[in-house]
């Protein structure tokens, strides 16, 4: 067995899902200014979907001594542990943000079993993963080996680099358009699609071969039947506007979404996409998502049993407090379910009402996007609670 496949077996034997341990995985190093597309023959995350906020160890194969610079190189992954190995000797570093690493430890590889049984309490997946989602406002969660700086400074790179990704996909649609005006809800419902498309495609979704990437109407009908969406109306004799073709060819081109956060996603999506002159069009309010995250973080979800959680956001404008509420609470599920069964919980535990339609349109598209890989099921009800409260 060679040390790739040891540090499988012994993270399977710490308590990591056979699903959660990921060989060759492809993350952007939204770190680095290029945002390069790099690879590590294996990464064990605390749970799925994979993403830097659940990354928790992964290994890379040496080449004569560099150890420094490879651990520098792979911060974007979000890993607080990276394994080392060269030859038969195996290096553990802790992953830092701004701090140089540092070596916590040197073994072999006969010892590995050994040193995974040693530290099982503090690597094991629902350690790692309390001390890396509740850690940064509950200090009594905190491990000495995760730098609780590495998350905020992975996540603000890739918010800056998704806004303007979509910033410069809705440019390349504009000029396509030869200086006619977009329908911007349309525009809205088909980049959520491509969006959505770049996701599964970029993970290596099994559903993303079953559409023809250079046939952007195939991308669409696909997308519409995954997540059980109306048929969009994008031109006459169903072809699509250069705009849209424009849209997707730019978004291909972007940085990877293998690593990213969905809910990072839902949230760049909303602020980005829905500027100032939709806002003031359509009528519909936002809140800085720093601002959502605040308030969210101050409720102190942690400290309530998730099943005795029931969110409900009145007046939900884009849905932003939703999708934060969303991330806090999935983060207290146990590392152990599935997919499915963290959807199945959430859309029974989350829910908003909102007057304008296309606020509640943007709210549960938002909702889909952070929540992947799951289909649709969530709905914001379409309700004028100041009407009901005078009533």
């Amino acid at each position: 067995m060679n040390g790739v496949e040891t540090i499988a077996t012994a993270a399977q034997a710490t308590g990591y899902r056979v699903e959660a341990i990921v060989r060759d995985y492809a993350f952007a190093d939204v770190l680095d200014q290029s945002a390069a597309t790099r690879k590590v023959p294996l990464v064990a995350f605390t749970q799925t979907p994979p993403s830097y906020r659940s990354a928790a160890l992964a290994v890379v194969e040496g080449n004569g001594g560099e150890e420094l610079r490879l651990v520098r190189e792979h911060r974007a992954l979000g890993a607080p542990l990276l394994f080392v190995i060269e030859g038969n000797n195996v290096a553990v570093w802790q992953v830092r943000s701004i701090d140089p690493p540092r070596l916590l430890e040197r073994s072999n590889l006969a010892e590995l079993p050994a040193l995974f049984d040693r530290n099982r309490e503090t690597w094991s997946p629902d350690a790692i993963h309390r001390a890396k989602s509740v850690g940064a406002v509950e200090k009594g969660n905190q491990l000495d080996f995760v730098d609780l700086g590495l998350l905020p400074a992975i996540e603000g790179e890739i918010h800056a680099k998704l806004d303007r990704l979509l910033v410069e996909t809705l440019a390349a649609a504009t000029q396509a358009q030869g200086g006619r005006n977009l329908d911007m809800r349309l525009l809205f419902r088909v980049v959520f699609r491509l969006l959505a498309a770049k996701v599964l495609q970029d993970r290596g979704h099994p559903y993303a071969q079953s559409w023809n990437t250079d046939d952007l109407l195939s991308v669409l009908k696909a997308i519409e039947s995954y997540y059980s969406l109306a048929t969009m109306p994008v031109g006459p004799r169903r072809t699509v506007p250069p705009a849209f073709n424009a849209a997707w060819d730019r978004l291909r081109q972007g940085i990877s979404f293998s690593n990213i956060s969905a809910d990072d996603l839902a949230f760049v999506y909303e602020n980005t996409l829905v500027t100032p002159e939709a806002r003031k069009l359509f009528g519909t309010h936002s809140t800085p998502r720093q601002v959502a995250e605040y308030i969210v973080r101050r409720l102190e979800l942690h400290k309530h049993r998730p099943e005795d959680l029931k969110i409900y956001e009145p007046f939900a404008g884009a849905g932003v407090f939703l999708v934060s509420a969303l991330r806090h609470v999935r983060d207290l599920l146990p590392v152990d379910w599935s997919d499915q069964q963290r959807h199945d919980f959430l859309i029974k535990h989350l829910a908003g009402d909102e007057i304008d339609t296309f606020a509640c349109e943007v709210a549960c598209l938002s909702l889909i996007l952070a929540d992947y890989p799951n289909h649709n099921g969530w709905h914001i009800g379409e309700a004028d609670l100041d009407r009901k409260s005078v009533v």
